[in-house]
């Protein structure tokens, strides 16, 4: 896989009715040199992106919205602007995550993603969500995730989960295991 480094600040801290709202930046490391298989796993670019996310608790409950977009590392050819290679040049996304909180140190997540595809084509969020028969691999993904964060001490905490695209025929990935580790500071 990739190495990424995030960092979230927190804008405000919500309240009784407003929900807090935060900007999340990430960058992934460039892997230029990979095996062939990593060849399958990993672009080989440096990327990054940003977030905008809403986030509000309801006593074991939290619910998170947000939007971002991924820039991807390689610069477009003159011909053809807003496109890398075969990919596009960005990817938008846009989650609903809600997590329950089952004790202070380990919480279940669940959450559903739209992101548009990587091939140029289309580039954009599809605003209709039905299962769609179709082999276009321009079309936008939709999916699912279940996972797992703990938090180990105070400051530092693990996810673990699984991803499944539910909503793609012919232009899917079966399910992703993603393991993340952070720190708070």
């Amino acid at each position: 896989g990739d190495l990424y480094t995030n960092f979230k600040w927190n804008l405000t801290m919500g309240g009784a009715v407003l929900p807090a709202v935060s900007v999340k930046l990430s960058y992934k490391f460039a892997k230029p040199n990979r095996t062939p298989v990593q060849k399958l796993i990993s672009s080989g670019s440096s990327d990054y992106g940003y977030y905008v996310l809403l986030s509000k608790g309801f006593g074991e409950w939290v619910l998170y919205f947000g939007e971002g977009v991924s820039i991807l590392g390689e610069s477009s050819p003159p011909e053809q602007p807003g496109v890398t290679g075969v990919f596009a040049s960005k990817l938008s996304h846009r989650f609903t995550t809600i997590e329950y909180r089952w004790n202070e140190d380990h919480s279940l997540l669940l959450q559903t993603l739209t992101q548009s595809s990587i091939f140029p084509q289309v580039g954009n969020l599809r605003t209709t969500s039905s299962q769609s028969i179709s082999f276009d691999p321009s079309n936008s993904t939709d999916a699912a995730v279940v996972g797992h964060k703990g938090w180990w001490g105070k400051d530092w905490f693990t996810e673990f989960g699984f991803v499944e695209d539910y909503n793609q025929v012919g232009n899917e990935t079966d399910i992703v295991i993603y393991l993340e580790g952070g720190l708070r500071w």
